[in-house]
C-alpha cells in the first residue's frame, strides 16, 4: 500500500469562515476546511471559492450552499479514502477466505457502516 502524502484526517468544515471583498467590490463567504472546528488553532487544509458573490458584507455572512457542500465533500475525503481502502482490502481477503462466510459477512457489515458514515459526512448529514 502506498504511503499517504496528504495531511492526515480527520478534517472538518470550520465553524468560522473567510469573509472578504473581491477587487470588483463584491463580498464573498469562503468556507474553511481544517483539522479542527476552529481553524485558528489548527492547520488550514483549504478554503473553498464561492459560486455566489454578495453585494454587501452583511449578505456575505450567509454561506454559499454550493461552496459549503464542496467544503463538506473535501472534509470527508480522508474518511472516504480510508473506507475505499478497507473495502479493497476486504475484497481480497474475502476471495481468499474460502468458506468463512459468517466472518466475512460481519466484516462486510462493519465496512458498510463506515462507508455510510463517510458518505453522510460528505453530504452534510448526521
Amino acid at each position: 500500500m502506498t504511503t499517504t502524502k496528504h495531511t492526515p484526517g480527520p478534517w472538518k468544515v470550520a465553524s468560522c469562515c473567510l469573509i472578504d471583498q473581491s477587487p470588483s467590490g463584491e463580498w464573498f463567504h469562503k468556507p474553511i476546511v481544517s483539522m479542527a472546528d476552529d481553524f485558528a488553532n489548527a492547520p488550514c487544509i483549504c478554503d473553498v471559492d464561492p459560486k455566489a458573490y454578495r453585494k454587501t458584507q452583511r449578505e456575505a455572512m450567509k454561506p454559499d450552499p454550493v461552496a459549503l457542500a464542496n467544503a463538506r465533500l473535501i472534509a470527508a475525503a480522508p474518511d472516504l479514502l480510508a473506507a475505499c481502502r478497507e473495502l479493497v482490502a476486504f475484497s481480497f481477503a474475502a476471495e481468499e477466505s474460502r468458506g468463512d462466510y459468517a466472518s466475512a459477512l460481519r466484516e462486510f457489515c462493519r465496512l458498510k457502516r463506515n462507508i455510510r458514515a463517510a458518505i453522510a459526512e460528505a453530504e452534510g448529514r448526521p
